[in-house]
C-alpha cells in the first residue's frame, strides 16, 4: 500500500471524532465484491462519523462534494482487470462519476485504488491524492488507515 501523489498535501488527515467523512465506493456493476472497501470503511468510523455512498448518481455526488458538510471525502475505486485484459476502465455510473468534477470542490478528497494500479494514471488530472493498494490482504486495511492518518 503506497501513496502515489499528494498534490494538495492533505495527508495524514486530521480527523476529529465531531467530524464527517464521505466514503464513496465507485465499482463497475459486475463487481461484486467491495468488501474490502467495507473494511477500511469500518475502520474509518473508529475516527470518525463516516457516511456511505455506493455507486451514487454523478449529480447526487455533485451535490453532497460542494455542500460543505464532509471534512473530507474518501473514494474507494474497486476496478479489477477482466480475463485476459490487463487493464480496467470505470463504466456506467462509476465511469460517469468520475467525469463529473466533483473532485475539484473545496472538500479536500483522497482517492483509494484497490486492484489497478492504471487508475492513478487514467485520471491522473482529477485524482490529485491518491493510495493505491495493488491488491487485498488482511493487512491491506490497516496499511490504508496508516497512509491515511500518520
Amino acid at each position: 500500500t503506497k501513496i502515489i501523489r499528494d498534490r494538495q498535501n492533505i495527508l495524514p488527515l486530521k480527523l476529529r471524532k465531531d467530524g464527517k467523512i464521505l466514503h464513496v465506493i465507485l465499482y463497475n456493476d459486475w463487481e461484486v465484491d467491495n468488501s474490502s472497501a467495507e473494511e477500511v470503511n469500518a475502520k474509518l468510523e473508529q475516527f470518525t462519523n463516516v457516511e456511505v455512498l455506493k455507486n451514487p448518481h454523478d449529480f447526487a455526488l455533485m451535490e453532497k462534494a460542494k455542500s460543505g458538510e464532509y471534512d473530507y471525502i474518501v473514494c474507494s475505486v474497486i476496478e479489477r482487470g477482466s480475463y485476459a485484459i490487463q487493464t480496467a476502465r470505470l463504466c456506467g455510473l462509476a465511469g460517469r462519476s468520475m467525469m463529473s468534477g466533483w473532485m475539484k470542490f473545496k472538500t479536500p478528497v483522497v482517492f483509494i485504488d484497490y486492484f489497478n494500479c492504471n487508475f492513478s494514471y487514467t485520471f491522473n488530472a482529477v485524482a490529485d491524492t491518491m493510495i493505491n493498494t495493488y491488491g487485498f490482504t488482511k493487512y491491506t486495511a490497516d496499511a490504508i488507515i496508516d497512509r491515511l492518518t500518520k
